[in-house]
C-alpha cells in the first residue's frame, strides 16, 4: 500500500467510493456540480454515513482513524471523509470562498488532481507546467 494513505488499511475500491459520493448529490465524476455546507446538512449526509454506511467504512479504515473520523459524525467530518476517499482515486475536494451579500459560504466540487485548463496549462499538486512553443522548438517551464 501507499504510503501516502496513512489513513487505510485496505484502500477503498473505486465502485464503493462511487456509491458513496451518491450521498453528496454527485452522480457522475466529472458532472460539473458544486454544492455547499447547507446542501450537505439538507441531504442529511452525517445521519446517513452514521445509519448506512458506518460498519461499511471499518474495513477500510485503522481503528484509531476509523474513532478520530467516525465517532460523532457530523458536517465536517463527512466533508474530510470525501476529501480523504476521492484522494484515492486521483480527484480532489476544491472549495472556494464565495459571497453572498454580507454572508460567507464555502463551495465544493470534486476535480481530478491532474487537470489541464484549456490553454494547455496543466495543473498538478500545486505545480504550473507551461510549455511554450517558438519557431518549431518547444520549451518547457516548470
Amino acid at each position: 500500500m501507499d504510503e501516502n494513505y496513512q489513513l487505510f488499511r485496505v484502500l477503498p475500491p473505486r465502485d464503493f467510493i462511487e456509491q458513496f459520493i451518491t450521498i453528496f448529490g454527485i452522480n457522475n465524476w466529472d458532472e460539473y456540480f458544486f454544492f455547499t455546507i447547507a446542501d450537505v446538512d439538507a441531504r442529511r449526509v452525517a445521519d446517513q454515513i452514521r445509519d448506512n454506511w458506518l460498519e461499511r467504512f471499518r474495513e477500510f479504515y485503522f481503528p484509531n482513524k476509523f474513532v478520530k473520523f467516525f465517532t460523532d459524525i457530523n458536517t465536517k467530518k463527512a466533508i474530510i471523509i470525501l476529501r480523504q476517499l476521492l484522494r484515492t482515486v486521483q480527484y480532489k475536494l476544491r472549495s472556494q470562498d464565495k459571497f453572498k451579500g454580507r454572508q460567507k459560504y464555502i463551495l465544493y466540487n470534486i476535480q481530478p488532481i491532474h487537470q489541464t485548463d484549456t490553454s494547455g496549462i496543466r495543473i498538478e499538486n500545486k505545480r504550473i507546467h507551461i510549455s511554450l512553443g517558438f519557431d518549431e522548438t518547444e520549451t518547457s517551464s516548470v
